[in-house]
């Protein structure tokens, strides 16, 4: 593989690049970096196919079920009953992937 150099700055990706390195020359060749690609590429689909779903099915749903008890709150429920239901629907999303992400970082 002259003249082909691949950097990795990711610590996760040297550690799983490492594992697919049978002959730890420090390189991948062909074989070895088509097992990577496959073990790589199913971690990728698996997250963003669970992505997927929260987003179209679970988000949604937490929205409209929430909207009931959100106007019946006695500062913001004025508010929520104003609110067109894509403005409401786009602000409880945003507030949703905001509160989830801050909660993966724990």
């Amino acid at each position: 593989m002259e003249g082909h150099v691949l950097i990795m700055n990711c610590e996760p990706l040297v550690g799983l690049s490492q594992t697919f390195d049978r002959n730890e020359d420090g390189m991948l060749d062909r074989t070895e970096f088509a097992a990577f690609l496959e073990k790589f590429t199913k971690n990728v689909s698996a997250r963003v196919s669970t992505n997927i779903l929260i987003f179209s099915i679970v988000i949604p749903t937490i929205v409209v079920w929430s909207r009931p008890g959100a106007e019946s709150l006695p500062l913001v429920g004025p508010i929520v009953r104003r609110a067109p239901n894509p403005i409401y629907s786009a602000v409880m999303t945003t507030l949703i992937v905001f509160a989830g992400s801050q909660f993966r970082k724990v």
